[in-house]
Order: C-alpha cells, then structure tokens, then sequence
C-alpha cells in the first residue's frame, strides 16, 4: 500500500490550490517583517515540496475576488 507521511494514500487530495506571493497587495507590519522577496522564496518552497508527491497545483489569480471567474470565484465559505 502506498503511504505518505505514513498515512494511506486512498483518500488523499490530488491538487493542492496555492496562492502565490502577490506583490501589489503585499505588506508588512509588526508581525510579518519579512520582505516580498522572502515571501516569493517560501511559494517556490512549498511547490517544490507539493510537486514530487504528485500532486496537480493550482495557483488562484493575482486579481481580487470581484475580478475571479469560476469555482474559486467566491470568498470562502460564500456560495458563488
């Protein structure tokens, strides 16, 4: 039986939806000091992470809710 992280692998989610570092909306404060630069590094990590365990990657739009068209057109927990 194929596993990852010890966990079966029926059952598991074959995409994975990311949300790249979008520079026009990027800001820092108190709490998130890093730059955008960093913020990019940590994206590309994590797809690099995703991608070798098979899973299909979806980067959602660089454009605000309004401007989205499809199934991840709507905020979360909202009905399209």
């Amino acid at each position: 039986m194929r596993t990852y992280f010890g966990f079966p692998a029926e059952g598991r989610a074959d995409h994975a939806e990311l949300a790249p570092a979008w520079e026009q909306i990027y800001c820092t404060d108190d709490e998130r000091t890093l730059p955008f630069s960093h913020a990019r590094e940590f994206g590309n990590r994590v797809r690099a992470i995703c991608e070798p365990f098979g899973y299909t990657l979806i980067d959602l739009p660089c454009v605000y809710v309004e401007e989205r068209d499809g199934p991840l057109s709507s905020p979360a927990g909202e009905a399209p």
